[in-house]
């Protein structure tokens, strides 16, 4: 139990290195739904807090896709479509709605399938 517990410990903090709080947000805080879509197509659905930022979105994404973006923007799939290229931006700061659907691109060419 002790390997185990010390392996979670380092891999939270290691991750809130990168972004913010991974965890998601209670009933009793504000929140959004959110749809996020990887490079690939893998998709889930998550709640996340509106003062969460777009690199706590993509952490969220690496961790459940056990993969790594890197150089990779956010955008939203309205129409028209907004890119953000500044991770450092929170979900309110870009004035993201819940329910919206996010994907993730990457910025060497790959991109959706």
């Amino acid at each position: 139990c002790a390997v185990e517990r010390k392996f979670i410990v380092r891999t939270k903090k290691q991750g809130s290195s990168r972004a913010g709080n991974l965890e998601e947000p209670s009933d009793q805080e504000p929140r959004l739904l959110l749809a996020v879509r990887s490079p690939t197509g893998q998709r889930f659905v998550r709640h996340f807090r509106p003062t969460d930022d777009l690199q706590t979105i993509v952490a969220v994404a690496e961790q459940k896709n056990k993969t790594s973006y890197r150089h990779c923007s956010i955008e939203t799939m309205e129409v028209p479509r907004r890119r953000f290229s500044d991770l450092t931006k929170s979900l309110q700061e870009c004035r993201i709605p819940r329910k919206s659907v996010l994907g993730i691109s990457l910025e060497d060419g790959e991109g959706w399938p």
